[in-house]
């Protein structure tokens, strides 16, 4: 038998390191389904938009939020987020309950976890109607891009200089849709989004690899109590093939639509506590979590804040009020 010469016994190396180290990217990639392949929001009613596009425009005017999420202080490599988005509806002539409109709109996402980021970069559009005096419907999509990022300088390996991975970053960019349908009234709503509907095939991680669908579900709903004081339960319901359910229960109580504060309960990680306060066209929303995982051996605090700006005139946020939105 012929031996190995140093040269081929290197390539060889090279070639099985190479074949690790793009195990492990797919790995990361379909295995955050488990964890966190999309960004986690404790805030879900703060910014719905952002996770059902079909509320594209359901005010008649212009609506904007701006946030960011610090998962696990202090914890190496820990997930960092942050968005932004607005939304509005189209000017139509008819007026009154029996009138539909169509909305659009733009949502822009980006999360970092680690050497791995992904940013995302949707239009949306939704078209709302009428279901009966007290329900409306809506349906619509986000469209647009997803970029993964790998960056190389910031994995450490047993070898100096590896020749196995080379280069500052690695980048891929897939083109992604979500379907998605909302019911909602004065008192209540309940939507549904399906995620990576493309299921894009990722060839240049390995060949057979791809997305997954991911399922959102949110439903929640008022009850009024004393004057002008409301608790508003809600559930948002995450899962994909590839992982397990995760659940989040919470209650806030409602004072006038002016100061809301909440507790809730995440099945996969955590509890916690939010508040929001709503000064006119601006609104501060801001989450702690606690975590409950193993992960608060490293960590236990999570924050996130949100910021909601819109252009609507007074009649507009108190005429036909969803608990999903004020």
């Amino acid at each position: 038998m012929k031996p190995y010469t140093v040269n081929e016994h290197n390539e060889k190396r090279i070639l099985v390191r190479k074949k690790i180290f793009h195990i492990i990217v797919f790995l990361l990639l379909m295995n955050e389904g488990q964890s966190q392949q999309n960004a986690q929001f404790t805030q879900y009613l703060f910014n719905q938009f952002g996770h059902h596009p079909a509320l594209a425009g359901w005010r008649d005017c212009i609506e904007f939020r701006l946030g960011g999420r610090t998962q696990w202080v202090g914890f190496p490599g820990a997930p960092k987020t942050a968005f932004a988005n607005f939304h509005t509806s189209l000017t139509r002539k008819k007026k009154g309950y029996l009138r539909s409109k169509h909305g659009v709109g733009a949502n822009i996402e980006s999360d970092q976890m680690g050497p791995w980021g992904m940013t995302r970069i949707y239009l949306a559009y939704a078209y709302h109607i009428p279901f009966n005096r007290k329900f409306k419907m809506s349906f619509g999509l986000y469209a647009g891009l997803q970029q993964y990022k790998l960056n190389v300088e910031d994995i450490v390996t047993e070898i100096a200089d590896d020749n196995a991975i080379t280069g500052k970053t690695n980048v891929f960019i897939y083109p992604d849709i979500w379907p998605s349908l909302f019911l909602y009234s004065n008192d209540f709503f309940a939507g549904a989004t399906i995620r990576h509907i493309v299921r894009n095939k990722l060839r240049k991680i390995t060949a057979d690899s791809h997305l997954r669908y991911h399922y959102t579900i949110t439903a929640g709903k008022r009850f009024p109590f004393g004057e002008r004081r409301s608790i508003v339960p809600s559930i948002n319901f995450k899962w994909a093939s590839i992982s397990a359910i995760e659940l989040d229960l919470a209650a806030q109580l409602d004072f006038g639509n002016r100061f809301q504060i909440g507790l809730g309960w995440r099945n996969t990680d955590a509890l916690f506590a939010l508040a929001r306060l709503n000064l006119g066209n601006l609104s501060f929303g801001y989450s702690f979590d606690w975590t409950t995982s193993k992960i608060k051996v490293g960590s236990a605090n999570t924050h996130e804040v949100i910021i909601g700006i819109n252009t609507c005139k007074k009649d507009m946020r108190n005429s036909d009020e969803c608990p999903a939105f004020n």
